[in-house]
């Protein structure tokens, strides 16, 4: 039976090389990440997690929670975290709450009973006392793309103000003077924070502030749809350009368009501040967006979660990316 020893030898580093990356103890990086997981396979060497668990005190898991699997954006986000899991030679758990507060408080307190080493969590809702008492229980909390306030836990998020801004200066570039923004949930300072910068390029350029000019739902596509037939059903016209947060709200506005024969951009003009990653070159047109570094995002959320396990880091902190404008096939200069 191969040993730890026969492992190193093998891939040519130390034995305590392997040792952080099998105990996840510390960052290994992926040239020699790869050269250890090589000599694993080679020699057929099995590693006895209890043993290590013992030995680390650790469960050598972690944990993922998230609202909705089936968003490209989400399900790339996940891929970043999860292969910083696998460089750390951490199990990988992923628990999808499709927007229930109910499910992730369930989720949350099942992780913490199983004592996982550190939960990266996007919440579905403002209630916050699960999250406290799993951060009252010790167990490391990364936030992603969206936080509770009243928990002193790291938060990853992309450039909400900056890409609201940039998108919204675009449209009034080309000469859109009435845009339509789509949020999602009143109570989500991230989402208002995707209008600030909005609000911001209207005010700047001496265009109305409108606030009926804002509707608010979820992230589905059945929000963006229902927010342009709330829209055409009051003014009884469509908006000269539609701003919508999030890629789902965007495919809703697609969809209304289709079924009302309203082209994109000889009728209405339309940015979204996520893109539709993969789909982008079968949607026609191709929709103008925020391009943010979404697999990143996941990375760098799961090596600050990794800091914290292993106590690199004790100070919580904000990483905010920024992304920029992709102009595409979706608005025209007026």
């Amino acid at each position: 039976m191969a040993t730890i020893s026969d492992v190193a030898k093998k891939a040519g580093v130390s034995v305590a090389t392997v040792s952080r990356l099998l105990n996840g103890t510390a960052y290994v990086n992926q040239d020699t990440s790869d050269k250890i997981n090589k000599a694993i396979k080679e020699l057929n060497y099995r590693t006895n997690r209890i043993a290590q668990t013992l030995y680390t005190k650790k469960s050598l898991n972690i944990a993922m929670v998230v609202n909705d699997i089936s968003n490209p954006i989400t399900a790339t986000y996940v891929k970043g975290v999860e292969s910083v899991s696998e460089e750390y030679n951490y199990n990988f758990i992923l628990c999808c709450t499709n927007f229930e507060l109910e499910k992730e408080k369930k989720y949350i307190s099942s992780l913490v009973e199983k004592q996982i080493d550190g939960i990266i969590i996007s919440p579905c809702g403002s209630s916050n006392e699960h999250i406290k008492e799993a951060v009252a229980a010790d167990v490391p909390i990364v936030f992603i793309t969206r936080r509770l306030h009243e928990i002193d836990a790291d938060y990853i998020k992309f450039d909400d103000i900056d890409g609201g801004f940039q998108l919204t200066e675009h449209l009034v570039a080309c000469g859109y003077k009435e845009i339509f923004a789509i949020g999602r949930d009143v109570y989500d300072m991230n989402h208002k924070n995707r209008l600030q910068g909005y609000f911001e390029v209207l005010s700047n350029a001496g265009l109305p502030v409108n606030d009926d000019y804002c509707y608010f739902g979820n992230a589905s596509m059945q929000s963006g749809y229902e927010a342009m037939t709330c829209f055409v059903d009051k003014y009884s016209r469509v908006p000269q350009a539609v701003y919508a947060t999030t890629s789902m709200i965007a495919a809703g506005v697609i969809q209304y368009c289709k079924d009302h024969s309203i082209l994109i951009p000889q009728d209405m003009g339309l940015v979204s501040f996520e893109s539709f990653m993969d789909f982008n070159g079968i949607i026609e047109p191709e929709i103008t967006y925020y391009d943010i570094p979404i697999f990143k995002l996941g990375t760098v959320a799961a090596e600050v979660l990794f800091d914290k396990i292993n106590k690199k880091v004790t100070e919580s902190q904000q990483i905010i990316l920024r992304g920029e404008v992709k102009t595409l096939k979706s608005t025209r200069h007026l």
